[in-house]
Order: structure tokens, then sequence, then C-alpha cells
């Protein structure tokens, strides 16, 4: 009979190590691989939390500038008897001294009508014979090319509605003069009917209006290239 051979058995120092990487090591690494998990998630649910945040306040503001400006363009074109829109209508005549009368007219109803509003840049009455006045700045886009702005159709198509649009100046005096690089624009443009324009000599009636949103995005760029947030670049898309 032959006698079995033993199993070899492994050196002791083997066994403790094996155990400590078996029981020691490797739970450590699991928990601490679970731990950076869980954390990673939180820090990305607490990014994604600020970002919302961030994109609310700029929401919340814009949607606050459009209601308020809204009302306020239909304000002045209704507000006594459609008085502003009659003097804007006079306006549109060759004879100077009668043109220059009612211009004084329009400044001044007008001016009264906008006085606790600031940050109106400048509106417009663009006629349909192609001539165009503005109260406060003048805007530096020829009639041609406004008319050829998406919001400028739409509010053609939808008489005494107030159609919203939005220009971004590229540089400085780029809109109007005295105008900074990169402000956001919110315009707000009204088709008046025969109900509204008697003359039936002005095609649209437009506000321009410069935001306080914009200088929060700018705000919130400045400090995210200059490490103070996680907020990443923000800019407004139009829909």
């Amino acid at each position: 009979m032959h006698r079995g051979h033993k199993g070899r058995r492994l050196p002791l120092k083997t066994v403790y190590y094996l155990s400590f990487l078996f029981f020691i090591v490797i739970p450590i690494l699991v928990v601490l691989v679970g731990a950076l998990l869980i954390l990673n998630k939180q820090f990305k649910n607490q990014a994604l939390t600020n970002i919302r945040q961030a994109q609310e306040t700029v929401i919340t503001e814009l949607k606050s500038d459009i209601d308020i400006m809204s009302m306020r363009l239909s304000h002045l074109i209704y507000t006594n008897n459609n008085e502003i829109l009659a003097y804007a209508a006079e306006v549109d005549t060759a004879d100077f001294s009668r043109r220059y009368e009612y211009e004084q007219k329009l400044e001044q109803a007008g001016n009264l009508a906008l006085e606790p509003v600031k940050d109106i840049i400048s509106v417009g009455f663009y006629m349909k014979d192609g001539r165009k006045t503005y109260i406060k700045n003048d805007i530096k886009r020829t009639v041609d090319e406004v008319r050829e702005m998406d919001w400028y159709r739409k509010a053609l198509e939808k008489r005494n509605t107030v159609c919203l649009g939005s220009y971004d100046t590229i540089s400085s005096n780029d809109l109007f003069v005295g105008g900074k690089k990169d402000l956001l624009i919110l315009v707000f443009a009204l088709a008046p009917d025969v109900t509204t324009d008697r003359s039936q000599k002005i095609e649209m009636v437009v506000f321009y209006q410069s935001t306080d949103a914009a200088e929060r995005i700018k705000e919130y760029n400045r400090n995210y290239l200059g490490g103070k947030n996680k907020l990443g670049i923000t800019q407004v898309m139009a829909n």
C-alpha cells in the first residue's frame, strides 16, 4: 500500500499576507471607492442644483422684464386715446417745420410716459413708407434690416400683440451711440391696426430695452473663469 501524500501547506508568512490582503486591504479599498463614488454623486448633484438656481435667477429676471415692458409698450400706445401714435404719424411728413413741431411733441409726450423707466434705450416708430423716428436714442439699423428680423415679421402677422426679440451687441456703439459690448437688448414690437393708428401710417412700434440679466450672466462667467464658481459659461440661447 502506498501512503497518500499530504497537501502542501502554505508558508505562514504567505498566509499572513493573503489574510491581510483579503480581510483588511480589499475591504478598505471597497469602502474607499464606495465613499468616493457617493461623494462624487453628491458634489455633482450640488453643482447641478447651483447651476439650476443660477439659471432660474436669470430666467426670473428676464420674465419680469418681459412682463413689465410688454405692459408698458401697451400703455404707451393706448394712453390718452393713442396720443403718442398720433404724434408719431404726424412726424411722417416732408414738411420740415411740421415734422419738427411734432417731433418735439412726440419727444415730450414719450419722455413723460417713459420717465420712471431708466433701462429703455429707445422707442422706434417705423412707417409704412420706410421712414423712421425715435424717442431717446437712434438705433443704428436700417429699416430694411429691422424688417428682416423674425420678431418684426411675427408682429406684422399678429397685429396689436406684443412680440419679443433680442439683440446681442458685439462691440461698443454697435446698436446705439453709447452702448457697450455684450449687452443683451430685449426688443418689444407691436404692429398697430386701424383701431390704434387711425392714420394707418405706422407699421411698427418697438421698445429697445437693456436688461440686468446680461450683467448677472457676465458676472457668473467672470467668476467661473476666475475659479470662484463651478457654474460653467452661461449664455442666453434663442428658442
